[in-house]
C-alpha cells in the first residue's frame, strides 16, 4: 500500500515546489514601492539616463535571431508580446514559450519516465504545469490593468489642471509621470519618452493603448488624437473624460459588489467535484483506481471532464458581466 501511494506523495510534493516558485514569482514580481517621495526622486533621476535602445528594448522577441525572425511571422508572437507588456513582466516571447513547453515536458518525464505514476495523474499534473505560467500573466495583468484604472480618474484631473495653467499636453505627461506611482506613472513617462524622441503623439498613444488594455484609457487616447485634429478645448474635455471614467469605476464596483455571491458560487461549483475526487483517492486509492485503470473508467472521465470543462465556461460566461 505504502508503494501504491508514495508516487502520488512525490506527484504531490513537485506540485508543492511548482506551487511555491508561482507564489515566489508573483510576490517578487508584485512588490510594492514603499515611500512614494523617495520612489519619485529614484525616477526622475532615472530618467536622465533614458536611452533610445533601453525605449525599445522590447521589440526583441528573442535574442535568438531565426527564433525571432519566427515569432515576428506569427500572431501568437505578438500576441504573447502584447501580453507581457501589459502585465509588465521583463521576459521575451521565447523564454515564456520555453517556460510553458519546457516545464510540463520536464513534469512528465519525471512523473511518467521515473516515478511512473498513474496516466491520469500525470496529465492532471502536466497540465497544470503547462497553465502555471499563463494564469501568473493573467493575474498580473488583472492587478496591474486594476490599479492603473483606479489611478486614472484623479491622473486625468491633474492634467486637465495642468493644461488649463498654459502646460502643454507634453508637460501634462510630464507631470503625471513624476507625481504617479506604478503603473500609471511609468507608462506615461514611457509615452513621454516616445515624444521627445520624435515619434508623435498619436502614435505614442496608439503605443500607449497597446501596452494599458483598458477601455477607459482608450477612450482617452482616442479622445485626444480626435482633439488634436478637429481643435477645441483640451483641458474640458479631459476633465469630463475623468469624470466619466470616476463614475464607471464606482458603478463597476457596485455591479462586482452584485455579483459576488454568483462568482463564488461558480468557483465552489467548479472545485467541489475535483476536491471530492482527491478526498476520496486519499483515503481509499483502491476504490478510485477503477477510474484510470479500467478503460470504461478512462471513457467515463473524459466525458466528465469534457462536460465539467463545458459547465465551467457557461458559469463563467454567466458571471462575467462587462460594464
Amino acid at each position: 500500500m505504502i508503494w501504491e501511494i508514495s508516487p502520488v506523495v512525490i506527484a504531490a510534493s513537485l506540485t508543492a515546489f511548482f506551487g511555491a516558485l508561482f507564489i515566489i514569482g508573483v510576490l517578487t514580481y508584485s512588490k510594492r514601492q514603499f515611500g512614494k517621495i523617495g520612489a519619485r526622486v529614484r525616477r526622475a533621476g532615472e530618467r536622465k539616463d533614458v536611452t533610445q535602445k533601453s525605449l525599445f528594448r522590447q521589440a526583441e522577441f528573442s535574442s535568438i535571431e531565426w527564433l525571432d525572425t519566427f515569432l515576428k511571422k506569427v500572431p501568437i508572437g505578438f500576441s504573447i508580446q502584447r501580453l507581457l507588456l501589459q502585465a509588465d513582466i521583463q521576459l521575451n516571447p521565447a523564454v515564456f514559450l520555453s517556460l510553458c513547453i519546457g516545464a510540463p515536458v520536464i513534469t512528465y518525464l519525471i512523473l511518467h519516465g521515473v516515478i511512473h505514476a498513474p496516466f491520469m495523474a500525470t496529465s492532471i499534473f502536466v497540465i497544470g504545469v503547462g497553465v502555471l505560467p499563463w494564469l501568473w500573466v493573467k493575474i498580473k495583468k488583472k492587478l496591474r490593468m486594476a490599479k492603473f484604472l483606479k489611478q486614472l480618474p484623479d491622473a486625468l484631473d491633474g492634467l486637465a489642471r495642468a493644461l488649463r495653467a498654459g502646460h502643454g499636453i507634453s508637460s501634462g505627461f510630464n507631470l503625471l509621470a513624476e507625481e504617479y506611482d506604478k503603473p500609471l506613472g511609468q507608462e506615461f513617462e514611457k509615452t513621454l519618452q516616445e515624444i521627445n524622441y520624435g515619434i508623435g503623439l498619436e502614435k505614442a498613444l496608439k503605443n500607449l493603448m497597446e501596452r494599458v488594455d483598458l477601455p477607459s484609457l482608450r477612450f482617452f487616447a482616442i479622445s485626444v488624437i480626435i482633439q488634436r485634429e478637429v481643435g477645441g478645448n483640451l483641458a474640458e474635455l479631459v476633465e469630463t473624460i475623468a469624470h466619466l471614467i470616476r463614475e464607471h469605476y464606482k458603478f463597476l464596483g457596485r455591479v462586482r459588489v452584485l455579483s459576488a455571491e454568483a462568482r463564488i458560487s461558480a468557483i465552489i461549483l467548479s472545485i467541489l467535484p475535483v476536491g471530492i475526487g482527491l478526498v476520496i483517492f486519499y483515503l481509499n486509492p483502491e476504490y478510485m483506481s477503477l477510474l484510470y485503470t479500467n478503460p470504461e473508467g478512462i471513457s467515463l472521465l473524459k466525458v466528465v471532464g469534457g462536460l465539467m470543462f463545458f459547465g465551467i465556461i457557461v458559469m463563467y460566461r454567466m458571471v462575467k458581466i462587462k460594464v
